[in-house]
């Protein structure tokens, strides 16, 4: 069974437009946001099923600082896989 093929993943029923999709990042990041105690930022990715599709993002943290986290996330991640396999 291919990606496209499993239940949820991409369907051209449920393409939307950019502005519509980044108006809704922005609303749940103002969500996000207003939840959080002073001194957490949060980065939130979403990205559309498929071949070409598309992905955004929105951070409450300075870029580099966004950058960094994923950096070490990854590497956590990865370390962890190793240690698994």
């Amino acid at each position: 069974m291919s990606d496209d093929d499993r239940p949820g993943r991409y369907d051209e029923r449920y393409e939307i437009r950019q502005e519509d999709v980044e108006r809704k990042l922005y609303s749940i990041g103002k969500l996000i946001g207003d939840a959080l105690p002073d001194g957490y930022g949060f980065m939130l990715m979403i990205a559309s099923y498929g071949e070409g599709g598309s992905a955004f993002y929105l951070s409450s943290m300075q870029r580099e600082d966004t950058i960094k986290m994923l950096e070490e996330f990854i590497a956590r991640e990865r370390a962890k896989a190793a240690a698994q396999a």
